[in-house]
């Protein structure tokens, strides 16, 4: 983790939400602001701790990611660059729901909860934005879970690498960011069903793996395989 120089001039956040804001008001939120820069793996928000901070990534890929008590780890999405994201879907609770990791080099913002809190209390504007910015986020996640629902393995797996090519690079070649056991947690199936659809989807001439590296060779059979589910 290191600490970054805030680039505010593209900032979507500043641009969308900061406008909203008077020169004191945006000057006090700006100084509970920490920007940072967060290296693949590493932990923004540890689930279970305090509530303290809203994130707003400006770069890069992070995961949600639950683990239950004395249960598997559950993935429930992953949300790209430029996003305002919480670490709870309700906006009081006093703790983080889940943990939010980077998953390539990320650039965020943390911006103190209070001071969000006290002038969403003052600025009506300014409060619907960020509960319009936050609803984007939580139907990120929702979605996700809608093209995940009632698919068999086979379906699931081509989701996810339509998520990839279409929403997160835009590129048929990429570099998969998630490990096979990230891949299962984040589709609710086993390592090994992952490692051996992967392999038949390779076999059959679907996408080509070398390592991390992903080429998707036929999106169109691999639309119809989520489709059919």
């Amino acid at each position: 983790m290191i600490k970054a120089e805030a680039t505010c001039s593209n900032c979507a956040f500043k641009n969308q939400v900061c406008k909203l804001l008077n020169n004191e008001e945006f000057s006090q939120l700006n100084e509970s602001t920490r920007t940072m820069t967060f290296e693949k793996g590493e932990i923004i928000i540890s689930q279970g701790s305090e509530i303290s901070s809203l994130l707003y990534i400006s770069s890069g890929l992070v995961k949600l990611e639950h683990t239950p008590v004395n249960k598997e780890v559950h993935i429930p999405a992953i949300i790209k660059a430029p996003a305002l994201v919480s670490g709870s879907f309700q906006f009081s609770s006093p703790v983080n729901l889940y943990s939010i990791i980077s998953i390539e080099e990320t650039s965020a913002c943390l911006i103190d909860i209070d001071v969000v809190r006290d002038r969403m209390k003052q600025n009506s504007l300014f409060s619907v934005q960020i509960f319009e910015m936050l609803s984007s986020f939580y139907q990120r996640v929702l979605d996700k879970q809608l093209a995940l629902a009632c698919k068999r393995v086979p379906g699931r797996i081509a989701a996810v690498l339509l998520m990839f090519r279409e929403k997160f690079y835009n590129s048929d070649d990429f570099i998969f960011p998630l490990t096979r056991r990230e891949i299962s947690h984040l589709t609710s199936c086993s390592e090994e069903n992952v490692i051996r659809t992967l392999s038949s989807f390779e076999l059959d001439g679907i996408i080509s793996l070398s390592g991390k590296s992903v080429r998707i060779i036929d999106p169109e059979k691999l639309k119809r395989i989520y489709e059919i589910g």
